[in-house]
């Protein structure tokens, strides 16, 4: 049995800093009383606490010096632009995580500094302090001053919630018309996002809209999937309104009237096949208990009606789910205005002589089976070729405008329309020791002349740009532009993930100073770290074309060496019979 152990005394009201952080470490926990543990853990919270004050003072400070003084102690009156890129790039953090981490600190310990001493005395925490920050934007510094001092005595022992409405009732006490100027404020910054989730779902979200037109929007949104269910869709009505949702913002529905969109709906129903063969797609799912008609469940009714009615012909309603963003799983699947703008796959995988994960640029990887139909989906895409080492490294590249047919089906086929709006991009990946198998397997398949085209030009070294490349030229052509894409990856500053194709192509030592526009030279570079270099006052050098040595006002130095094209992966078992293409 444990020997009971006493906590030291006073420890209920010790302040936190370094005494408490010793006393804390000495504390075996497993050993107090029950009662004891309470004490315990309410002061290391206030230990934590104090802890976040101090690291936002030490994060606020990195960025509040003047550039180019890493020497002596210079502090701006206020922060500039690129305040929290230090932070950003010592601590391998996102840009919008940096930022807003930034601001927080700011907030605290510059704008509303009694937060910032009750955060280092340990009498509020950091959700807390985020509350006071966030309802009082909008104050002036004075009549935030107010609230935060009414407030701050009781904070500790009020819910976050109840803390939240006490503010803003006593902020529309001092300052009436704060509410009107922070919802203006707030829709000058509407904006739409996408996010993954971890399952390999992901989110779509329109964030700070006119109100009026989002209620409005989810009306519509409601209406028809409203009259969806009515017509027989036997769905779940949050999952028919999904599909209205992302229909509308694809371009499926473009030029469709209401009534047509009705149709086109119940025509192409996305359904989990899993969820068919054990017969959960009824109506009786639905949030709202819809039902299909007359009163039984939508499940009776689903599409029944309507095949009699000769709305629906044979094959239009057995599809199984989309696998991937944009692509059709069957022959019956609802086709998509648009594609994923850039699809990153190994061929192995798609000639199912593995089950290598492919990649959705900038959202997530998917399975290889998600990616094979996703993939068929994008033939009007830019497909570009890359070769590999055995270390999985880009050692060649190029563009092929062939495609896969079904074996047998005849003479390969071109390229077609690119996806409405923009060109995607299609990278295919190999081994140069594995071309001669893929070629093999690719006849059964039908890939062999797309393999034979990049076989082709490996061998021959054709370039598909004309003229050759220029290092004189500022700008870089489309064969060398690929060719630095390919080997970033994404952006060349450490704690960056933004995708190479999607950024600019930098000098490490500006063209204007003589700089060539060549590989060792050249790097991808998202336009904000562009313009960090440029007028952020951070350095750049290039100590090899795959490592890029970024130096911060500050003198500190972070090294960038792009991930392989195609790491190393762990094997699988033999996956099962994969469909030609």
């Amino acid at each position: 049995m444990n020997t009971l152990e006493a906590v030291p005394a006073g420890l209920a009201t010790m302040r936190p800093g370094a005494e408490l952080s010793a006393v804390l470490a000495e504390i075996p926990v497993r050993r107090v009383s029950g009662h004891d543990t309470v004490d315990v853990m309410a002061a290391a919270y206030r230990q934590v606490c104090h802890a976040q004050g101090v690291f936002l003072r030490a994060l606020l400070e990195t960025g509040m010096r003047r550039p180019h003084t890493p020497e002596g102690v210079s502090r701006l009156e206020s922060p500039g632009e690129f305040a929290a890129e230090e932070a950003r790039a010592a601590l391998m953090w996102s840009r919008r995580r940096a930022d807003s981490t930034f601001e927080f600190a700011w907030q605290v310990h510059e704008r509303l500094p009694m937060l910032g001493e009750a955060m280092e005395a340990g009498v509020l925490d950091e959700p807390r302090a985020r509350a006071f920050v966030h309802w009082t934007i909008g104050l002036d510094d004075d009549h935030a001053a107010q609230v935060i001092a009414a407030l701050l005595p009781v904070a500790a022992g009020l819910l976050v919630g109840v803390l939240i409405d006490r503010i803003k009732r006593a902020a529309i006490a001092i300052d009436p018309g704060w509410a009107e100027r922070r919802y203006r404020a707030a829709v000058k910054g509407r904006r739409v996002e996408g996010s993954r989730n971890d399952d390999g779902t992901a989110n779509l979200h329109g964030l700070d809209l006119p109100i009026d037109r989002a209620a409005a929007a989810c009306d519509r949104i409601d209406t028809l999937a409203r009259a969806c269910k009515h017509a027989g869709d036997a769905r779940p009505i949050d999952h028919i309104r999904a599909d209205l949702y992302l229909g509308m913002l694809d371009g499926t529905f473009d030029a469709l009237a209401e009534n047509q969109i009705i149709d086109h709906v119940l025509a192409h129903p996305v359904v989990d096949s899993a969820e068919r063969e054990q017969g959960t797609t009824a109506g009786g799912h639905s949030c709202d208990g819809d039902r299909g008609d007359g009163g039984r469940p939508a499940a009776e009714t689903a599409l029944d009606r309507r095949a009699a009615d000769g709305a629906v012909t044979a094959g239009t309603t057995d599809t199984t789910m989309t696998p991937g963003p944009g692509g059709p799983a069957a022959a019956g699947a609802a086709p998509s205005g648009w594609c994923v703008r850039e699809l990153r796959v190994e061929v192995a995988a798609m000639l199912g002589l593995n089950e290598h994960p492919a990649e959705i640029v900038g959202w997530d990887f998917v399975p290889a089976s998600q990616a094979r139909p996703l993939l068929a989906s994008m033939r009007g895409a830019e497909w570009r070729w890359v070769i590999c080492d055995h270390d999985g490294r880009p050692i060649d590249g190029g563009v092929t405008r062939l495609r896969p047919t079904p074996a047998g089906s005849g003479a390969p086929t071109l390229a077609g329309v690119p996806g409405r709006g923009r060109s995607a991009i299609v990278e295919l990946q190999l081994k140069a020791g594995e071309l001669p198998e893929l070629i093999a397997v690719g006849l059964e398949r039908g890939w062999d002349a797309v393999l034979a085209d990049v076989a082709a030009q490996h061998a021959t070294g054709e370039a598909d740009d004309v003229p050759p490349d220029d290092p004189l030229r500022r700008r870089a052509r489309s064969r060398l532009r690929r060719t630095v894409q390919i080997r970033d990856r994404y952006c060349t500053h450490p704690a960056c993930r933004a995708p190479a194709t999607r950024g600019d192509q930098d000098h490490a030592l500006d063209h204007a100073a003589g700089g060539p526009t060549d590989e060792a030279n050249l790097g991808s570079c998202c336009r904000h770290d562009h313009r960090l270099k440029h007028d952020g006052g951070w350095g750049l050098t290039r100590s090899a074309p795959e490592l890029t040595v970024w130096t911060s006002p500050l003198r500190h130095t972070y090294t960038n060496r792009p991930p392989p094209v195609m790491p190393t992966l762990p094997g699988a078992a033999d996956p099962a019979e994969i469909p030609p293409f």
